[in-house]
This record gives structure tokens, sequence and C-alpha cells, in this order.
């Protein structure tokens, strides 16, 4: 990805607008409940997804969000975590979170993305009471939070937003408030996917070298299988709207994540299972039937096909067994 290819990057700049209005369907639908998706909606009233659609995204969240809380919850709960989420966009996870969990995790927030997504986002929280407040809720002091719309930058004690090519991070010796001391969770959905392998594989790196001392864990979500007829075709419709899966070659199996996240440094422990897999024998039983009746699927093949072509994949490094991250090994 070169760094003056302004068009490539504004396209990706776009699929958080996929991203988000997905998350707003499938909150419509009666998937998810999130309460503050809605803020970050333009034109809600145009946004309907498909089944499937809706389906891969309360799959893709749900998992997910189980192992960020199993993460927070760790050892112990009041003791301080951080997590950093790689390209997140609009995404509202830090509002559920305090939402669901408030003051009974202890925990600090990064988000990093490119300028122009952070500038809208914090221009979106301060002007809005519901994502302003529990963000302040986290202060001591009025001064705790600061919030720069020229920027697009925030930081306070819990939540922080930083306007930050990540192509460049590996450059940067700290970010605000990124503590090094802290067990760390690393989050990329759909993000390092975009940027060439060595760069992708150079910031995992520095994730690993930069949170040795009380460990990290990495959770990514990102397809996989480029090589097969559906494969293709997914790749075919994506370039032809400009836009590159750059790691799906040398990543396109479960088994390589695996093996991507042990030669990267998360030694302890690697697993990668798809959407289809972690819907086949995560759900359970009473949870199948929900969803089953929220919307009629009558794309049962193509669910299949869809949903064994992403991924979701996590590991951790804990060379002193802490132990913050061992309750994933169960999952």
């Amino acid at each position: 990805m070169g760094f003056l290819d302004f068009d490539a990057d504004l396209r990706i700049q776009n699929t958080n607008e996929d991203a988000l209005s997905s998350k707003w369907s499938a909150v419509q639908a009666g998937y998810l409940n999130d309460s503050f998706v809605k803020y970050m909606i333009k034109d809600k009233a145009k946004i309907k997804r498909p089944p499937i659609i809706n389906r891969g995204t309360y799959i893709r969240t749900v998992v997910i969000d189980k192992l960020i809380y199993s993460f927070l919850r760790s050892i112990n709960p009041l003791q301080k975590k951080q997590i950093i989420s790689f390209g997140a966009g609009s995404d509202t996870r830090y509002f559920n979170i305090m939402s669901d969990l408030g003051k009974t995790v202890n925990f600090i927030f990064h988000e990093l993305d490119f300028p122009v997504v952070t500038k809208r986002k914090a221009s979106i929280i301060s002007k809005t009471p519901a994502l302003y407040d529990l963000i302040h809720s986290s202060c001591n002091n009025f001064d705790d939070l600061k919030i720069d719309l020229f920027n697009g930058s925030i930081l306070s004690p819990s939540y922080c937003l930083h306007p930050i090519d990540l192509r460049t991070l590996t450059s940067i010796f700290s970010l605000p408030k990124i503590d090094n001391d802290l067990p760390t969770l690393i989050l990329s959905e759909c993000c390092l996917v975009y940027l060439e392998p060595h760069e992708a594989d150079q910031l995992i790196q520095w994730c690993v070298n930069a949170f040795a001392s009380k460990g990290s864990g990495i959770v990514i979500y990102e397809p996989i299988k480029n090589s097969d007829s559906f494969g293709k075709m997914m790749v075919k419709n994506l370039a032809s709207r400009g836009i590159s899966f750059k790691t799906l070659d040398t990543y396109s199996t479960t088994e390589k994540q695996c093996t991507r996240l042990y030669n990267l440094g998360f030694t302890t422990y690697q697993k990668a299972i798809s959407i289809k897999q972690i819907f086949d024998e995560w759900s359970d039983h009473d949870d199948k039937i929900r969803i089953s009746k929220v919307e009629l699927l009558d794309e049962v093949e193509e669910w299949n096909l869809l949903a064994s072509h992403y991924c979701v994949a996590w590991g951790w490094i804990d060379e002193h067994e802490n132990g913050y991250f061992n309750e994933w090994a169960t999952f």
C-alpha cells in the first residue's frame, strides 16, 4: 500500500460505512442490542442488509465480544487492562462495554484510524450526550477529558481516539496514554488485511514486543479461502470497487492464520475458526432457534459458503504466566 495512494486509502476508509451499515441492519432486524450505533449512522432509513449478512454480523460481534469480555473479567476485573483497536472506524464497542460492565471492570480502550475517520467520530461524540457522558463518567477531574476536533483525537482515562495511519505506527515510540506495562488486547476487525503482508506482520510484531511485560493477546477477523470459486468471486467483486485484501494470499486458511500468530510472537496459544464453524459448534441450541426466528434464511447454501470464507483468529503471549488470557483456550 503506497503512502501516496490516496484513492486506495479513501476506498478503505469507505469500508467503515459498510461495516457500520451492516451493524445497524443487524440491530434493526433484532439480532443484536446496541443502543449507540444509531448515533453513528447518517441515513438510517435506506439501510437493510440481506439475512446472511445480518447473521454474519451477529456471529462476528458475539464471538469477539466473548473474547474481549473474558479478558476484561480475567484474574482481577478491577486490575487495569488495555484494549487497542486497529482501524476501529465508527465501532461502538467501547460504549457497549461501559454500558454492560460499567465500573465492574477497569480498562482503557484505544481506537486508531485515519484522521478523516476519527475527526467525524470525535465530532459525533462531542455532540452526543449518550456517548460523551459515558466517557466523562471515567473522569475524576474536568480536564481529564480532552477532545481535539481539529485533529480528531480524544484523550480520557478510559477511552482514547488516535488519528493515525497504521502504516506509520511501528515508527512511533508511543501514543498518548498507551501503557506498555498493562496487559493488552489487540483487536483487528478486517483492518490488517488491507495492509501489505510485511506491514501487517511488522505491526503484529510491534505489539508483541511493546507489551511483553504483562503479556498481550490478539483477536483478528478476516476473510480466508480465496482459491475456490466463491473466494475468487468475492475477490473479483471487491476488485471491481477498487478494494484489495492484500494479506489474503498469504494467510488464506485458518491453519495459516494460526501459524502467522505463532511466527510473529504469539507463541503461548493460537486458534482460528471460521464463522460457519463458530455458528455450528459454538452457538447454543436456544440461540440458534432465536436467530432463526428473527429472519427467514432462504439462502442456506449461500450462508454456508459466505460463513466459511471468514474467520476469527486469536492468540496470546504470556512469558511470565500472568494468566490474563488463559480462558481463551477453553473457547
